[in-house]
């Protein structure tokens, strides 16, 4: 896992508790549940890339 995404992983659990279980179908969708600049920095880089999160 890069570390990019390591840095995702509490967001995404907060996501998924919030959306039953769902995983965002785009990075985007994390940015309101973002909490520190190492996961701002993360997500922008995973834009930039355009990487899928889960294939």
């Amino acid at each position: 896992m890069p570390p990019e995404a390591a840095a995702l992983v509490p967001v995404l659990k907060v996501y998924a508790g919030n959306h039953n279980g769902r995983v965002p179908q785009n990075v985007a969708e994390l940015r309101p549940y973002l909490t520190t600049p190492e996961q701002q920095a993360a997500l922008q880089k995973l834009e930039q890339w355009r990487m899928p999160l889960f294939k």
